[in-house]
């Protein structure tokens, strides 16, 4: 009995919320589901470069990771965006 009686608030709940956003909320939305990806940081959405680096020597293991990176995909350093000499100079 109680568990019927907790189904049928739940259900006229469920009804009221729908009544009540029906206008704002688009079906395709409510039946297609999740429609965003949740990604724990901002790192790939800006297309950034990965944490650690090392520069003249100071630290030779993560130098040595940062080449093999280059070398299984050189493409992608080409692609990214820069500052171009000209604008650095004239910072």
């Amino acid at each position: 009995m109680k568990k019927s009686k907790e189904k049928c608030e739940m259900e006229a709940e469920e009804e009221k919320r729908k009544i009540l956003f029906e206008s704002e909320i688009p079906d395709a939305l409510i039946k297609g589901g999740d429609l965003c990806i949740m990604e724990p940081s901002f790192v790939p959405c800006l297309q950034l470069l990965n944490g650690r680096f090392s520069f003249k020597g100071a630290n030779p293991e993560i130098e040595r990771l940062m080449e093999e990176s280059e070398q299984r995909d050189p493409e992608k350093l080409k692609k990214m965006d820069g500052v171009s000499d000209q604008e650095m100079a004239g910072r």
